[in-house]
């Protein structure tokens, strides 16, 4: 993944499980969560249940978002990765990540 860039069309804070869930649709076939611990929660003000990394899997892609808090200016912000083809090694490295992560909601690939 090459960088990343703000993601503008969400909250200015950290999801509901119920929103991430609301990202599966015609185009997101799973919606993927990482359940970070205490510390890292902190850096964001982030409750235990709030959603603050998370992978939407597409037919031919995945897609990496998280809240963070940018090393400039303090402030934490949604961030996207871009989109990673399944395919080949980069597609390879997201399904093994992802062997850390739950699914919240849809039919993952393989599954």
């Amino acid at each position: 993944m090459d960088g990343s860039k703000p993601v503008t069309d969400w909250p200015d804070r950290p999801l509901t499980e119920a929103e991430a869930a609301d990202l599966l649709d015609d185009e997101v076939r799973a919606v993927h969560l990482m359940d970070h611990d205490g510390a890292v929660r902190k850096g964001v003000d982030a409750d235990a249940a709030d959603v603050i990394e998370l992978v939407l899997e597409l037919e031919e892609a995945y897609r990496t978002y998280s809240y963070a808090a940018s090393p400039d200016e303090g402030d934490a912000s949604w961030l996207d990765y871009g989109r990673e083809s399944k395919a080949g090694e980069a597609g390879e490295t997201v399904r093994r990540t992802l062997e850390s992560y739950r699914v919240l909601a849809g039919e993952p690939e393989g599954e």
